[in-house]
């Protein structure tokens, strides 16, 4: 697997003024996936608009190294081209579900790779690589766009599919309260999944117990000894872990 220079994506650069802004980009950028360029775009934080898209729409604003698999190569030479990218500093905005990828950072050039063009993708962030996973490669009963987060690999696998949701103004004129913007905040489901299916999950010990009754007893027992909290990502990893080898 070969790992090519930056250079080789072929994507129109755009530059954004601060971290947390994002200028409107739709007519002057390439969309590998074909886009049009009448696509909807972001107005964050621009100034001079009385009303304007605040909030959050990015994993994490800092950027991290990490790698990126395309669905097909870089190259027009099928022997040389790579579908791979990797040592390079990006962050996922999930509210366009897209990576941006930093060229320059003297020059603030920041590259996009469309969501729909990525197998999955990589993020060295904390202790651990955190992997995505594109949701198309999984089927399901729900229209689920953007990745799953993979939080325990193996026959059983437990994902975190992050989305966000955008909260409408309510603001009163007559009284001068409330907000003028609408806002965007970011929020999670889980899944499980099993055999190339994915399916949501309200993690609960009825819910864990009925996925792994094949190994109850095991299960609750570990549950009781390493109080298993199921509000906390880093126990249910380490719980469907668990499951997983026995």
């Amino acid at each position: 697997m070969h790992f090519l220079r930056l250079s080789f994506l072929l994507l129109l650069a755009y530059t954004t003024q601060a971290q947390n802004q994002l200028s409107d980009v739709s007519k002057e950028r390439i969309n590998m996936g074909g886009v049009p360029n009448n696509s909807t775009s972001v107005l964050w934080g621009q100034t001079g608009e009385s009303r304007t898209v605040v909030g959050e729409i990015y994993l994490d604003t800092l950027w991290h190294t990490g790698s990126v698999k395309l669905n097909q190569g870089l190259l027009a030479d099928k022997k040389t081209a790579s579908d791979s990218i990797g040592g390079i500093q990006m962050r996922y905005n999930i509210y366009e579900n897209e990576i941006e990828v930093l060229a320059n950072e003297a020059r603030r050039d920041i590259r996009v790779i469309p969501g729909n063009q990525l197998k999955y993708f990589t993020l060295n962030q904390g202790t651990q690589p955190m992997r995505f996973i594109n949701t198309r490669q999984f089927q399901t009963n729900e229209a689920v766009t953007g990745f799953y987060e993979l939080l325990a690999p193996g026959r059983l696998q437990l994902a975190k599919h992050h989305r966000t949701k955008t909260i409408k103004p309510n603001y009163n004129t007559a009284f001068g309260t409330g907000e003028k913007n609408a806002r965007i905040e970011l929020t999670s489901d889980y899944y499980v999944i099993s055999q190339g299916k994915a399916a949501r999950f309200s993690p609960s010990k009825k819910t864990v117990l009925a996925l792994m009754q094949d190994q109850q007893a095991a299960i609750e027992a570990y549950m009781k000894t390493n109080k298993i909290s199921f509000r906390d990502p880093s126990d249910l990893a380490k719980l469907f872990a668990y499951y997983n080898q026995l």
